[in-house]
């Protein structure tokens, strides 16, 4: 699996690799990180973590077609910019940092959608 980190990219060949390539990306303040097996966003399947702070937002791209979008219970018609406002991102959108990481653990195993976590289709 290879993670791609604001333009830089780690092969992980094992879980062990991938965990602490996960964690050390997550340690960043503001980041996006994309996730697939060649480290291609064109290559499925494969996620998306967009971060700012403590927040995430979460795109899987899987290889049927279907695409997910995390989804949480706030929806106070705020919206938020990640990536110094590349995009921005309606609040109901937003989950922890801590549930992005499971969820990208998660990938690594199965390369689907943790079912823990809410999740609108695209």
């Amino acid at each position: 699996m290879v993670i791609s980190v604001n333009e830089n990219s780690y092969k992980c060949d094992t879980y062990e690799e991938y965990e602490t390539c996960i964690g050390k990306a997550m340690e960043e303040e503001n980041a996006e990180i994309w996730i697939s097996e060649s480290g291609s966003q064109d290559d499925l399947p494969c996620m998306s973590v967009l971060l700012k702070g403590d927040m995430a937002v979460i795109n899987v791209f899987l290889e049927d077609g279907s695409n997910y979008v995390s989804s949480s219970e706030e929806d106070n018609d705020e919206v938020y910019e990640f990536c110094d406002g590349q995009y921005e991102v309606p609040d109901y959108q937003i989950i922890a940092k801590e549930t992005a990481i499971e969820a990208a653990l998660h990938f690594f195993e199965t390369e689907g959608i943790l079912e823990s976590i809410d999740w609108e289709e695209l």
